[in-house]
């Protein structure tokens, strides 16, 4: 059974079913499918922006890299997405993932909730021992819908393309794209600095390591006001 209801692709048609969702559902419900709305909405004001981007949101500048953007998409809504990070060692995915792992908000469910974080491994040699296979929490985006058929459409910094929606699909993770010509499962691990060949395990379906649902514990993490802005 589905964790979440599938959605299809489309942004716009997203936002008007979860209005829907919105003003008939009951008020935990509705509270879910506002905080899911937001979220789109939000990720949608960043699309197709550069890599490496500057943006300022509520006040407060983001680079939209990898974590820069989910930061971004989720400060809009009032979650300070690195709230927790002076905790924990690494980079800004394994921060998130320990901020995550630390509050019971890790899942591994084939169809997530619009709004789950998604996090992956070995997407880049993080630590250039020239060993694909063992660069843990190296990258992550949003789930922005799901399909019936498991496909899931997530928000990302691409490396190349900026910030962009593409598709990871755990029921068949190693299929970049079905006989119908859909695709299931977008490229995501990158070849080597070097100009070296990709990894053999380079489908987000195949690198996908979990994903966190930052809306649930959402409340824990508000910004914290800064001394201009408090009462």
């Amino acid at each position: 059974m589905a964790r979440g209801m599938p959605r299809g692709p489309g942004i716009a048609a997203l936002l008007a079913a979860a209005a829907l969702l919105a003003s008939c559902a009951s008020a935990p419900s509705a509270a879910r499918a506002d905080d899911e709305l937001g979220v789109v909405a939000s990720a949608e004001t960043l699309m197709g922006m550069a890599p490496n981007a500057k943006v300022t949101v509520n006040g407060k500048q983001f680079t939209l890299d990898c974590i820069g953007t989910v930061s971004a998409i989720f400060y809009r809504i009032g979650i300070d997405v690195t709230k927790d990070f002076g905790k924990y060692s690494g980079n800004g995915v394994n921060r998130l993932y320990m901020t995550l792992k630390d509050r019971g908000a890790l899942h591994y469910d084939k169809y997530p909730r619009i709004g789950d974080v998604v996090m992956w491994d070995n997407t880049w040699d993080a630590n250039g021992d020239g060993d694909r296979t063992n660069d843990p929490r190296t990258h992550a985006g949003v789930v922005m819908a799901v399909d019936g058929d498991g496909t899931i459409h997530y928000v990302h910094s691409n490396l190349l393309k900026g910030v962009v929606v593409e598709e990871m699909n755990l029921l068949r993770p190693s299929v970049a794209v079905d006989a119908s010509g859909k695709r299931l499962n977008s490229g995501l691990a990158i070849p080597t600095a070097s100009g070296g060949p990709r990894p053999e395990r380079w489908l987000s379906g195949d690198v996908f390591e979990a994903f966190g649902d930052l809306l649930r514990v959402g409340d824990a993490l508000s910004p914290i006001a800064s001394p201009a802005s408090a009462p």
